[in-house]
């Protein structure tokens, strides 16, 4: 199994299928990531192979 980067994410998902609810939708806003994010620092991040 895949794990989450973010753990209240996949607490949710573990929840749902506990209650055997395995289709749903997902909504989600355009907001910019917070800066100093992990998630905005790995935008940044370019391999060494990649330069």
């Amino acid at each position: 199994m895949a794990r989450s980067k973010y753990p209240t994410f996949e607490a949710v998902i573990s929840a749902l299928k506990k209650n055997d609810e395995f289709k749903y939708n997902l909504v989600t806003a355009l907001d910019d990531v917070p800066t100093g994010s992990e998630f905005s620092k790995a935008q940044y991040f370019v391999p060494e192979n990649k330069k």
